[in-house]
């Protein structure tokens, strides 16, 4: 019996770190999440918010990987809902890898870039 919890808890860890195959239907997942986020952010639920949010980086992790534009839209929106809730400590190291990748993947000059910057320097303001 204790081997077979072994072997289950080994199956997990690996089905944990195996990148997730990306489909439209991953692709779509992703969107639904940012979304809902959005949402209940305008609603003002911020945890719900900030949960679907974790979900979509925890996604666009997996499915696009760690340098894609994905990854710094679900980071931004998770910073978004940090501001709202004052939690300024840990939005802007989010806001900042997300410009990192930003500007990885666009170049410094793209004005995509420039959003990423205004956004990062207002997000410790009150």
């Amino acid at each position: 019996m204790e081997s077979n919890v072994k072997l289950l808890t080994l199956l997990l860890l690996s089905l944990a770190i195996i990148p997730v195959q990306v489909t439209a239907d991953t692709e779509r997942a992703w969107k639904s999440l940012l979304r809902e986020s959005h949402s209940l952010h305008r609603k003002r639920q911020y945890d719900e918010a900030g949960g679907r949010a974790q979900q979509a980086i925890e996604l666009a992790e997996r499915a696009f990987g760690t340098d894609d534009p994905k990854l710094a839209q679900s980071l931004r929106q998770l910073a978004y809902v940090y501001s709202y809730q004052r939690r300024y400590d840990e939005s802007v190291p989010l806001l900042e890898r997300a410009l990192v990748i930003i500007e990885r993947h666009y170049g410094p000059a793209h004005a995509e870039v420039a959003d990423y910057l205004r956004s990062s320097n207002t997000a410790g303001r009150p």
